[in-house]
């Protein structure tokens, strides 16, 4: 509500809009856009595509390395190149349990290298499972004739017969573990020992299909498969989530006999067509796949298949679609030659709803990006009734930008150099305001071409027409409607300048009355005026460091004597200065301590990425730390300290060697003590008295290290000794337990690839052979 008492609605969601198919929102900018359209249809050839259904599609691993099938001594194999272009078979004649991995003329109609390291392999029907890294000998599955396969992200991979059936493998690949006998009454796990592989018939034929017919399978990053198939009327994506329930399906508007298909990233499908012409540069197609949206369109960009085989994708342990170019494989990348419709229209899911019939609307503001060229108009229209009206002369039409046509009658749109009409709010746009560009626009809500331009109603709708020049598109973040409206003529003058016009004379057409124009008029001083008094009226948000803008955070910590450093993110002065009053009551101790390093390190203390640990609780954790290596003289733990016998957990527990009681007697002060050994016990006090450790974990940004050194620096007084240490794993096992404090720097560690010259082999990383699709880059041949 601004100083006049009029309400705002808004239009900034994508829930708000319904857009045609020419126009998306755009969710990582938060605008609504025209959507990249290829423009020209497509003539395909139906019989092309039907053969290179019988391409068997190659495969690729991180070191771009190309398995394809081929033939070794009349039989099948697969043949992996990558050192030397020339191909070297990986797979051995026969498999771990004896028998031949191919028959002569059996025919490989898929392989694909998956993420865990295991190729699969489909063969007249059999899945043949080999390991990359060379570890186990290769497996055979049997039980679901497999033409098609697609590695799943989890380990295993889906497999799709020619009929449609759907399956996967699942299980974990290893040696077979020796034979070991074991008394009935043993305890063992269930199951006992690797779980071998086995199929899992998901659909035994095409009836989950509806009639149409299974050609490909892909499996995002995500775990989601995508079917293709074609049917009578388009091509189809069949989605199912990771654990194979299906979700929906999704038309490919354009196109009927798509033949290979590949993810691009979560939300979006590579296709290749056969066009009935041969293009002078072959290109893939690209599908976004908006939640639930029953169609989509191909994307207006261009994905060149330079020097491309004519085969179908590379399978690849990758989100990017790959392709085989040159006889190699490459990734499929973006012309930036964007190419969108010249015209899109949108229109609101639901209208605004003053809750007051008859009610006069008042002003209008958009926030939006117009590029030359490009333009937005929207066509308002009010009622009474929660139904839209039909009539064309109903819709009046307010223009933001180049708008073409002529309507020389019709509002347009002004720029204004704040961000938004609202006092202090930074606005909706992802971009920073230009002149008549981008940035906030207003417009007087009226009725062009009539004698009272007042547009009243309990409801008002909204229909908005983007306009782009073919290679640029306008962007929508926000609408907003303000009512009712506020006059001044009414407010401020005497009934004689009041309208006199009413009803049928004046909704008739016809020139503006001049009472209307005066008030129309009025109305430029009245949106100036009236957003003055809303920001002298929300001036308090000055001194509030959570909205304050952030060219204030400065002065308003001035106020306090607080010092901010410039060059740290608004939001972590906000939060600073927030709790100000509160960082000055507890300077100096370990709270105060902890909540300014929360607030540099967006809560860092409380997700234990940073742990403050105070000295004095080292004192008897010198009889023995469990699983720490006590020869280390630099342990920042141990303060040096680096001889002991026993171990201390809880608070009056002792585990240790009997022999060494001789040092845990140091620590009972019942016993009678001499002198040197009082002072020994007073030097080891003192030692670690007013002494701070930081322990921050080495996984944070290095800028938030930085800021969390110099808080440590400023909050601790001066005659504590501190020390900030980096870290990423749980420093010593039971250290917890011996200091009270929890000293495992995050809640669960992830293994890492060994690192010569960082990682210690036994503690966390881990090293573990690449897999490899050629053999020789590992040096076997």
């Amino acid at each position: 509500m601004d100083a006049n008492g009029l309400r705002s609605w808004m239009l900034a969601r994508a829930e708000d809009w319904r857009p045609s198919p020419e126009a998306r929102w755009d969710a990582a900018r938060g605008t609504l856009r025209m959507a990249s359209r290829r423009a020209r249809p497509l003539v395909e050839d139906e019989a092309v595509a039907t053969a290179r259904l019988n391409r068997t599609p190659a495969s690729t691993d991180a070191y771009g390395n190309l398995a394809a099938s081929g033939l070794r001594q009349g039989r099948s194999t697969v043949l992996a190149s990558g050192v030397t272009p020339d191909p070297v078979p990986i797979l051995p004649q026969q498999d771990r349990d004896g028998r031949d991995i191919a028959a002569p003329f059996e025919i490989i109609t898929d392989l694909a290298a998956g993420w865990d390291g295991v190729l699969t392999v489909a063969i007249a029907g059999r899945v043949v499972l080999a390991d990359l890294r060379r570890s186990w000998a290769p497996l055979t599955l049997t039980g679901f004739p497999a033409w098609r396969v697609a590695p799943r992200p989890q380990g295993g991979a889906w497999l799709l017969s020619r009929d449609g059936g759907l399956g996967r493998w699942t299980g974990t690949p290893t040696h077979e573990p020796p034979y070991v006998e074991v008394r009935p009454d043993t305890f063992r796990p269930d199951p006992d020992g690797p779980v071998r592989p086995t199929i899992e018939v998901i659909h035994p034929d095409a009836g989950w299909l509806n009639g149409a017919r299974a050609v490909a399978l892909a499996c995002s990053a995500d775990g989601r498969l995508a079917v293709l198939t074609w049917g009578d009327d388009a091509a189809r994506l069949r989605l199912l989530d990771p654990d194979g329930a299906p979700t929906h399906s999704v038309a490919l508007a354009g196109v009927r006999f798509p033949w290979s298909l590949a993810w691009f990233g979560v939300d979006q499908v590579a296709v290749m067509v056969a066009l009935a012409e041969a293009p002078k540069v072959p290109e893939a197609l690209v599908f976004p796949l908006q939640p639930g949206a029953p169609t989509a369109w191909a994307l207006g960009d261009v994905h060149p298949l330079r020097d491309h085989d004519g085969g179908p994708f590379v399978h690849a342990p990758s989100p990017t679609p790959h392709v085989r170019s040159g006889g190699r494989p490459t990734t499929l990348k973006r012309l930036s030659l964007p190419s969108v419709p010249r015209q899109a229209d949108a229109s609101s899911a639901r209208p605004f709803d003053a809750g007051q019939a008859g009610i006069s609307w008042h002003r209008l503001y958009v926030e939006a990006v117009l590029p030359p060229g490009c333009g937005v108009e929207l066509r308002l229209a009010a009622s009474d009734e929660p139904t839209p009206p039909d009539a064309p002369e109903a819709w009046h039409p307010h223009r933001f930008g180049a708008v073409p046509g002529d309507a020389a009658d019709a509002p347009q749109g002004a720029w204004l150099p704040q961000a938004s009409e609202l006092p202090l709010h930074p606005g909706l746009l992802p971009c920073a305001p230009h002149p008549d560009r981008a940035g906030l626009f207003t417009a007087l809500i009226q009725r062009p071409g009539r004698a009272v331009r007042t547009l009243q109603g309990r409801y008002l709708w909204v229909q908005a027409t983007l306009h782009g020049d073919g290679r640029s598109s306008p962007e929508l973040a926000a609408v907003r409607a303000w009512a009712p409206r506020f006059s001044y003529v009414t407010h401020y003058l005497p009934e004689l300048y009041h309208e006199d016009r009413f009803g049928p004379d004046a909704d008739a057409p016809d020139a503006a009355t001049g009472a209307d124009f005066l008030e129309r008029w009025l109305g430029l001083f009245e949106g100036e005026l009236t957003r003055m008094e809303d920001l002298v009226a929300e001036s308090w948000r000055l001194t509030d460091p959570r909205i304050t803008p952030a060219g204030a955070l400065d002065w308003l910590a001035g106020w306090l004597g607080f010092a901010l450093d410039p060059s740290w993110p608004a939001e972590v002065r906000r939060r600073l200065l927030t709790q100000a009053t509160e960082q000055f009551r507890w300077r100096g101790t370990l709270w105060g301590l902890t909540m300014a390093l929360d607030a540099v390190s967006d809560d860092a203390v409380a997700r234990r990425d940073v742990i403050v640990l105070e000295g004095w609780r080292l004192r008897r954790t010198v009889a023995t730390i469990l699983g720490a290596d006590l020869a280390d003289e630099d342990d920042p733990l141990l303060a040096g300290l680096a001889v002991s016998g026993n171990s201390f957990v809880g608070d009056t527990l002792f585990l240790g060697d009997e022999a060494q009681k001789a040092f845990l007697a140091l620590f009972r002060d019942d016993l009678l003590k001499s002198r040197s050994e009082i002072a020994q016990i007073d030097r080891l006090y003192d030692d670690l008295a007013h002494r701070v450790l930081v322990l921050v974990h080495a996984g944070l940004p290095p800028e938030v290290i930085g800021r969390v050194r110099r808080v440590v620096a400023r909050e601790i007084p001066a005659h504590v000794v501190t020390e900030v240490h980096e870290t990423d794993r749980s420093l010593i096992v039971g250290l917890s337990a011996l200091v009270g404090v929890d000293t495992r720097p995050t809640a669960d560690a992830t293994a890492r690839p060994f690192e010569l010259g960082r990682s210690r082999l036994g503690i966390q990383d881990r090293l573990r052979q690449a897999p490899s699709l050629d053999p020789r880059l590992e040096g076997d041949v």
